[in-house]
């Protein structure tokens, strides 16, 4: 599958930053977004656009559906049929259950591939774990080589990636308003406070659980 071009459906921020990532590991990348704005801004070294989503379908080895939710179906049964035999679609929308999806369009090579993590971070290089249905485990091989440059899979229940990333983000963003609220009280001004946020926080949680030499970080008190 390496040696195929990849497409992606949905050149926004989840798509984009998988774009990069792969064109920048190698891959030749073909991407189609209905917004040609969303598709310029990503094309570029290894990154082609297309205006028809039947050319992406139907020139590309694998297709990851990087759609909003509502439109992944629609998008299938549409242009599924131009596939060749053997293409692999991917769906990456946490909230769209890949049962529900390979019901709704049945006849294709599909499973799920449900990023826990966060677009940014993707497109920082950070490794991302995907998560695949216990149906799509015989899938597993070619899809740990298509994302080896940004993480791994493992089969695990798809539904608690979704919840899991909404929890993620929403504790995120109560802790980047909490910081940002305290410095202003010690006076630290807002320069002082992304800095935090971006360096402290970010390095923290990368250093998560603390070494046991990291007498700092076990001496800070914790909320459970």
């Amino acid at each position: 599958m390496a040696s195929e071009r990849l497409g992606i459906a949905g050149a926004g921020r989840l798509g984009g930053a998988l774009a990069v990532r792969l064109a920048g590991a190698g891959h030749a990348v073909l991407v189609h977004d209905r917004d040609a704005g969303a598709a310029r801004a990503v094309a570029g070294r290894g990154i082609r656009r297309t205006a028809d989503p039947g050319r992406l379908v139907a020139r590309c080895g694998a297709v990851l559906l990087c759609l909003p939710t509502p439109e992944v179906a629609p998008f299938l049964s549409a242009h599924g049929p131009a596939a060749r035999p053997g293409t692999l679609f991917l769906n990456l929308a946490t909230s769209l259950p890949t049962a529900e999806l390979r019901a709704a369009v049945p006849g294709l090579r599909l499973a799920g591939l449900k990023p826990v993590g966060q677009f940014r971070a993707i497109r920082l290089g950070l490794p991302t774990l995907f998560v695949t249905e216990p149906e799509a485990a015989v899938e597993l091989a070619a899809l740990r080589a298509l994302v080896a440059p940004l993480g791994t899979v493992i089969v695990a229940d798809e539904a608690a990636v979704g919840r899991l990333n909404r929890l993620a983000t929403s504790w995120a963003l109560d802790l980047c308003l909490r910081l940002t609220r305290h410095a202003g009280d010690l006076e630290a001004g807002p320069q002082l406070a992304v800095s935090a946020l971006h360096s402290l926080v970010f390095g923290t949680m990368l250093d998560s659980p603390p070494a046991p030499d990291n007498e700092y970080a076990l001496s800070l008190p914790r909320r459970p």
